[in-house]
């Protein structure tokens, strides 16, 4: 009988170096959680200015993820790239990648940027903002929009750091980013900078944040050496990068795109119904992330493990994984169902809506848990460069499953939010069972087999 936890598939030692799963995956979810705070940290600073400063936030914010997750497809491509070319002890192909990656991150990003600043006025429009609202929306989408590359070299160097095992110093990046984000918007408040424009004072406090942390990791990256110098642009390299890396980016797309259709669904159960939804699954969604930095750290070993040749250890990480994982998320969404109306006493004193999301709460764990098996599968499968099934498989059932269920238990059979829990838990557990059947037929592997 096979043991439960096999401690030895922790760690990995090939070709390019070593890689533990835990020295990825603590980096990674505190890098999540910094990521996080950052838009947290301007409308914080803004609640101080006025209300409709934070509104103008907000909406210019929710905007702004559409490019900067189309920017996100060559990190996602270099990643997968760089993993199995580590594995095999490339350092060739791994310095042609880098530099091939990094030239069309920039003439990725040059082109958004000049779109999202000509149509600023028009994209802020359709969000239904008027007045001093839509002012401050363009203004920050503008200024943001210019900076772009910045938000697509952040999550580029992520990825090529993480590949070489170098997870802290992606960290440590997140830390600086927040921290002079937060100093220099304290100062904007305090009238000490921008005391004409906060908006404007807001916005550069976010984009130099960001650059400093760009510095750090350019700094953290050639200091160790990991990028082999003399590095050239390859045509076959930059294809592939966006061959693996935009089903990858339209995966991402179409996510963001049903979670904005079933806030609508929810909007029309009323304003507490809202209030509610909005507070529980802010405060879940922080019981999978380590669970998910899990998943991705897998991810990257499994990479490395295919390139290196090593599928049966891949194969047995992924078993591994997929026990272990949803118990994780289980865990951790039970000890918040316990503790919930403590935690909901933080953000609420309105009893009703306390009193209802404790049962939110426990209808939560079994999503967390399904969604737990769907990003073992989903990064085991991207790491093989099956990116092609994954987001064919996230795209329907996004759509055809999570979009459909919802406006079928929340609105026809009145459900209400009870409905958008059933059709999350059949959305996730239905793409983790796609994963996990693709798995284990073996064809993304064959490949690395041969």
């Amino acid at each position: 009988m096979k043991k439960f936890y096999d401690a030895s598939l922790m760690s990995l030692s090939d070709a390019s170096g070593k890689l533990n799963i835990f020295a990825l995956a603590v980096p990674i979810f505190f890098q999540q959680i910094f990521t996080l705070l950052l838009s947290t940290v301007n409308t914080v600073a803004l609640m101080q200015v006025s209300g409709d400063a934070v509104t103008a936030i907000n909406v210019a914010s929710s905007v702004l993820f559409i490019p900067t997750a189309i920017l996100t497809m060559p990190a996602t491509g270099i990643l997968i790239i760089l993993c199995i070319a580590l594995g095999l002890g490339e350092t060739d192909t791994v310095s042609n990648a880098y530099v091939s990656g990094m030239r069309c991150l920039f003439a990725a990003s040059a082109v958004i940027s000049v779109i999202c600043v000509a149509f600023a006025m028009p994209f802020m429009e359709l969000m239904n903002i008027s007045g001093t609202v839509l002012d401050y929306a363009v203004i920050y989408f503008k200024i943001r929009s210019v900076f772009l590359v910045l938000d697509a070299l952040i999550v580029y160097l992520t990825a090529v750091l993480r590949a070489h095992g170098r997870a802290e110093s992606t960290l440590v990046s997140g830390i600086i980013v927040n921290a002079v984000n937060a100093l220099l918007s304290v100062m904007v408040v305090k009238n000490i900078i921008f005391s004409d424009n906060k908006i404007i004072g807001v916005s550069v406090a976010a984009v130099i944040g960001q650059l400093a942390g760009v510095c750090y990791s350019f700094g953290t990256l050639y200091g160790s050496k990991c990028i082999k110098r003399g590095g050239s642009f390859k045509t076959e390299i930059a294809v592939k990068i966006f061959k693996i890396g935009i089903p990858g980016g339209f995966s991402i797309l179409a996510y963001n795109i049903s979670t904005m259709l079933v806030t609508a669904m929810v909007a029309t159960l009323g304003t507490e119904m809202v209030n509610t939804s909005v507070f529980v699954t802010n405060i879940s969604n922080y019981t999978y992330k380590f669970g998910y930095a899990m998943a991705q750290a897998g991810g990257i070993m499994m990479g490395r493990l295919y390139g290196a040749g090593n599928c049966s250890k891949a194969k047995s990480l992924f078993v591994q994984n997929i026990r272990c994982i949803p118990i994780i998320n289980a865990v951790l969404s039970i000890a918040v169902f316990v503790f919930s109306n403590k935690i909901m006493m933080i953000f609420t004193d309105n009893a009703n809506i306390i009193g209802f999301s404790h049962y939110l709460f426990l209808a939560s764990v079994p999503v967390q848990i399904f969604r737990g098996m769907t990003h073992v599968g989903e990064n085991a499968l991207c790491s093989a460069e099956d990116t092609v099934y994954t987001s064919i498989v996230s795209i329907s059932s996004c759509f055809l499953i999570n979009v459909l269920l919802c406006w079928i238990f929340c609105i026809k059979l009145g459900f209400g939010l009870y409905g958008y829990y059933i059709a999350s838990a059949v959305d996730e557990g239905m793409r983790g069972l796609m994963y996990r059947i693709r798995w284990n037929k073996g064809k993304p592997l064959q490949k690395f087999e041969r």
